[in-house]
């Protein structure tokens, strides 16, 4: 589960353990309150000259190309893989397990789902 919490039949909830990692390459800005999350097993990476605006979610285990740029407010879910020098506008959202190739423009507010 993305949160890292699992739900148990009494409606509590319990922490999971994540034992993946997060590789930041080379040249890659994050800028405030954006979150990179950790991997459950392997790792989330984001890819050399990548920059990250404000407000920006990458879910657990997915992968971010070189040169790519997520302008605020992006989410994408866990195992989303974007390919290099994309850009993906102000609030876009990319569903999990999902691929998204090579120099890809997403326009604002955007969902992309297959």
């Amino acid at each position: 589960m993305d949160s890292g919490l699992r739900s148990r039949l009494t409606a509590a909830t319990a922490k999971s353990c994540k034992t993946g990692t997060v590789v930041l390459e080379d040249d890659v800005e994050v800028q405030a309150n954006s979150c990179i999350d950790r991997a459950t097993m392997g790792e989330t990476r984001i890819g050399r000259g990548a920059k990250l605006d404000d407000l920006v979610l990458v879910g657990h285990g997915s992968r971010v190309g070189t040169n790519t740029l997520l302008c605020g407010q992006v989410g994408l879910a866990g195992s989303t893989k974007i390919g290099s020098d994309c850009i993906f506008a102000g609030q876009v959202g990319a569903a999990g397990h999902i691929t998204v190739g090579d120099r890809t423009v997403v326009t604002a507010q955007s969902g992309i789902t297959k």
